[in-house]
């Protein structure tokens, strides 16, 4: 009878060691990882940085959303998380996967993380950032007007970003060798609900985003290409 109850009483420690012990999670426990496999969590050890960091605030240093002048010490972690072919890898995966980055946002990714593998300063990359902003693709409400080479982009007063002086410019992802368009207008509706022209200056970036330029603040409006 003894020897029954000490069984039993071992057995119930052992079954209540299994159950309460807490499980291990490791980086493959994500229930969205995307088809996208991170390295084994000694990398990210070796390397200083966590899967966290990799996993959120980097991509925002990718498009330029962290104010990386209010918290400097990201850049340090980031030039880390480069330095890892496999983190890197991991990361171009995320990108392309779970942002759904476009062929031109994949390359910028490319182009910035070879910078950022150079250990830049906060005012390097800063510098960097304003020659080479980020590919948007946020303006893609394309609306067919007329024959394939006439299109309408629709953007709002959000859509414009800051130039020196009172500029500012629209960036319009748009690839040239689809669509030839000679003819660019600006066009911002007045209360009577009519289309005015407005003035503008225009170029094309490397990455083929039409880059409009205008002397006023943005506006709600419309980019008709002809």
């Amino acid at each position: 009878m003894i020897v029954r109850k000490y069984c039993g009483l071992c057995l119930l420690m052992i079954l209540t060691l299994i159950t309460c012990s807490p499980k291990e999670v490791g980086p493959y426990s994500s229930p969205q990882d995307y088809n996208c496999k991170p390295p084994p969590p000694d990398v990210f050890t070796a390397v200083g940085v966590d899967l966290e960091f990799t996993q959120s605030t980097f991509g925002k240093i990718i498009t330029g959303d962290f104010n990386i002048e209010t918290d400097p010490q990201v850049i340090a972690l980031a030039t880390k998380a480069v330095t890892d072919d496999r983190i890197r890898n991991y990361l171009r995966c995320l990108a392309i996967h779970r942002d759904k980055y476009t062929n031109d946002q994949a390359a910028y990714f490319d182009l910035k993380s070879n910078f950022m593998a150079t250990e830049p300063t906060t005012e390097q990359l800063l510098e960097w950032q304003k020659d080479n902003p980020y590919p948007m693709d946020r303006i893609n409400n394309i609306t067919k007007i007329g024959d394939v080479a006439d299109f309408v982009f629709k953007f709002s007063a959000d859509d414009w970003q800051p130039v020196e002086g009172d500029g500012h410019q629209l960036r319009i992802p748009f690839e040239k060798h689809k669509v030839n368009y000679p003819h660019i207008t600006v066009q911002q509706k007045e209360e009577n609900g009519n289309w005015k022209d407005i003035d503008y200056e225009r170029e094309v970036d490397k990455f083929n985003n039409v880059i409009v330029t205008i002397a006023t603040v943005g506006f709600d409006g419309r980019v008709v290409l002809k």
